[in-house]
């Protein structure tokens, strides 16, 4: 690349340095060529009025071929004197004069027969021809000089021009072997560049170009120092634009990392105080670029997650409200025990139950158990109040029938625009364990296990869900058990709803026999073995219902 370099600069040299000569060379050659088809002596004398007042030119001597007289003509003298010498001039020639530095277009002239008569010869200094090139601001350091392309050197390549020296560099005439390479990269290429040596920086560098106006090649040497400086001065003055362009890009990626980092220690430092519950004042947005969109999207995810705890605290805290509203303990008497449960799907669940014992009547316990459609806190808020007109309405006189109606005429009122309902089941069974009562609501049968005879019924009835006709009149049912251990089971149909991971439901008939063969124990292990024995069946599926149920054993 550097040779290339080297090349490209010093043809530029050279190049310029030729057309400058050949410049120089053009008009005395054409005033010249004009002498041979003057049509008149008059043309011709004032055509060469001009050619010996042409600067450069030292002067213009005619010689005759036929005689010994010599018609000098100097460059101020008269060019009148010379008789019939100004007619038919061949084509100038050139004739260097290697002894007086100088060279000399020289013009034949021919009698009409073709006859050399004499010629007429311009001598022009070569000094002049070079003269203004040291003016140049490319010519410092260079050496300019003329070679033909039988090798002669047609000025010397070492001499001082309007007192400048030219370049101290080794003549070209001293160096053969030089001159040799250099004349064969002559005859081979019209311009081109030759070195002196081999080298990356190479000492003296000929560029040479051949004039288009003479048949001789310009040739111009300086050293590959002086050659490379503008091109040194232009790669130094690239390394450090490149070197600042590098620095700025590098500063502007250094305080663009450092904003991008600070912003995402800043973000990453929220979310870290965000995992351990600490909602701090939102981030403060200071771009409108990607970190600006990052800091907005976690500024509304950390919104959004602070509501999601506050509600999920909320939900939270309306089951364990919930939770508190059903019975906590079992319940126990001389001759039955009752104990449910209730499992939410959700937080809050629609279902419920109660072990309803009031002191005043002490001959009877009174158990409710209800399934409110839907799931989450809009039905648990149903539950809440069904439980609640249950409750009240059992304290008033009437049978469990007129407590059923009277609780489903209020509920109307509430579920009209929602179209809500509720199912229930209401049964009272007295203290000795031998009547039973109850109301069916659209709720699940009860299933009644004689522990003697290993057999099961169910405790049927009329009655749609509270909530759907104010109109509505319920019937109460009642049956006398034998004096033998029962247990009855009041549920959802959560239970026999529940799935498996294969699809499977639960289903009554595993449900008769789970009763059966966990008969023999209390209402408590029973409940607790039920619980135990959903949870093993469901395995890793999903709860899609609240699952109730109250157990009641009679000895």
């Amino acid at each position: 690349m550097l040779i290339n370099q080297v090349t490209y600069s010093a043809g530029s040299h050279q190049k310029r340095t030729a057309i400058y000569i050949d410049t120089r060379l053009q008009r005395p050659k054409i005033i010249l060529s004009k002498l041979t088809t003057a049509p008149n002596d008059e043309v011709s004398r004032y055509l060469l009025d001009i050619l010996t007042s042409l600067n450069g030119v030292l002067k213009v001597q005619y010689t005759s071929t036929e005689t010994n007289s010599n018609n000098h003509i100097e460059t101020q003298g008269d060019a009148k004197s010379a008789d019939n010498y100004l007619k038919y001039f061949t084509k100038s020639t050139y004739s260097p004069s290697l002894a007086s530095n100088t060279v000399s277009l020289i013009s034949k002239q021919k009698d009409s027969t073709g006859k050399t008569k004499g010629f007429i010869e311009v001598t022009i200094s070569f000094y002049d021809l070079i003269g203004h090139i040291p003016e140049a601001p490319w010519w410092t350091g260079l050496r300019t000089f003329l070679i033909d392309h039988q090798g002669n050197i047609l000025a010397p390549d070492s001499f001082t021009v309007n007192g400048h020296t030219q370049s101290e560099n080794i003549p070209l005439s001293t160096m053969p072997d030089l001159k040799e390479k250099l004349l064969a990269a002559i005859l081979q290429n019209d311009s081109g560049a030759v070195f002196s040596d081999n080298t990356q920086l190479p000492n003296t560098i000929y560029g040479f170009s051949t004039l288009s106006e003479a048949p001789w090649t310009m040739v111009v040497s300086s050293s590959g120092a002086t050659i490379l400086r503008p091109i040194t001065a232009f790669r130094h003055a690239y390394f450090l634009a490149v070197f600042l362009t590098i620095v700025v890009i590098l500063f502007l990626l250094r305080f663009l990392t450092a904003r991008t980092i600070k912003t995402v220690q800043q973000v990453s430092s929220a979310a870290t105080r965000l995992a351990k519950g600490h909602f701090d004042a939102p981030l403060q947005v200071q771009s409108k670029d990607e970190l600006g969109e990052l800091i907005t999207s976690f500024n509304s995810m950390s919104m959004q997650l602070q509501q999601g705890i506050q509600l999920k605290n909320s939900m939270a805290l309306a089951g364990e409200v919930q939770r508190n509203l059903l019975p906590q303990t079992c319940f126990k008497s001389r001759h039955i025990e009752a104990i449910g449960v209730s499992i939410p799907s959700d937080e809050t669940g629609g279902d419920f139950f109660d072990l309803i014992d009031f002191k005043a009547d002490d001959h009877r316990l009174t158990i409710a158990v209800g399934d409110v459609v839907g799931h989450g806190i809009g039905a648990a808020l149903l539950m809440a109040t069904t439980r609640a007109f249950i409750r009240s309405r059992l304290q008033q006189p009437g049978t469990l029938a007129h407590c059923i109606s009277d609780v489903n005429n209020l509920l109307c009122r509430d579920t009209e625009s929602s179209g809500n309902f509720v199912t229930a089941f209401l049964l009272a069974i007295t203290r000795d364990g031998n009547k039973i009562t109850w109301v069916r609501a659209g709720h699940e049968p009860a299933i009644v296990y004689n522990l003697k005879e290993k057999s099961f019924s169910k405790l049927k009835g009329d009655g749609v869900a509270l909530g759907i006709d104010p109109k509505r009149k319920y019937t109460e049912n009642s049956i006398i058990l034998p004096t033998t251990p029962h247990i009855v089971l009041i549920g959802t149909d959560g239970i026999t709803d529940l799935e498996n991971s294969s699809g499977e439901r639960f289903g009554k008939q595993r449900l008769q026999s789970f009763i059966a063969k966990h008969s023999v124990h209390s209402c408590e292990i029973i409940l607790e073995n039920l619980c135990r024995e959903l949870t093993n069946f469901r395995g890793n599926e999903r709860q899609n219902d609240d699952i109730t149920f109250v157990i009641l054993k009679t000895d």
